[in-house]
């Protein structure tokens, strides 16, 4: 009588040497040393996206206007300032970042890296670190953009004298 061990069969072993083969031969067509995409395939140029382009595309109906009416604002009171997106968001530099703006669902918030340097006679920044400060919008309809026009120009002013505030010293 036979055993259950003597009764099962072995399945015949898979012969892989035409799948190496194929392999070997499809590298051997590439070109030595080669690395990165085919020539074919150039990767696409990413264009910057503009502090235009994010008003348009990523700031909700209700912040537009307003987000438009500060970047005018600080283009009138700081015309050689450089506007970029950078961490996610607007930001204003001279000498280094001086001011950004953030749309929220709520509110916009806009400000300044030496916030905590600035004069604020009007009482409209807030935060408690002790370098940045900002202001909230809250209302589209009252924006505060001569005190912002204001603190604006302090805050360039701060970075001409002080330069980068990003850099430790």
């Amino acid at each position: 009588m036979a055993t259950r061990a003597s009764r099962k069969k072995t399945a015949p072993k898979k012969k892989t040497t035409k799948k190496t083969t194929a392999k070997k031969t499809a590298r051997s067509k590439a070109a030595p040393g080669r690395v990165g995409p085919s020539p074919a395939r150039k990767p696409l140029q990413k264009r910057e996206m503009t502090v235009e382009d994010f008003i348009a595309q990523k700031v909700p109906p209700p912040w537009k206007g307003v987000m438009a009416e500060l970047r005018m604002t600080v283009k009138t009171a700081v015309p050689e300032a450089n506007e970029c997106i950078k961490w996610g968001q607007p930001v204003y530099e001279l000498n280094g970042p001086f001011a950004w703006m953030k749309p929220f669902c709520r509110h916009v918030g806009f400000g300044f890296w030496r916030g905590a340097e600035l004069e604020d006679p009007y009482g409209i920044l807030e935060g408690t670190g002790d370098r940045m400060k900002h202001v909230k919008i809250t209302d589209p309809e009252n924006v505060p953009i001569e005190e912002l026009d204001h603190l604006i120009r302090q805050a360039a002013e701060l970075n001409r004298q002080k330069g980068d505030p990003t850099e430790r010293r």
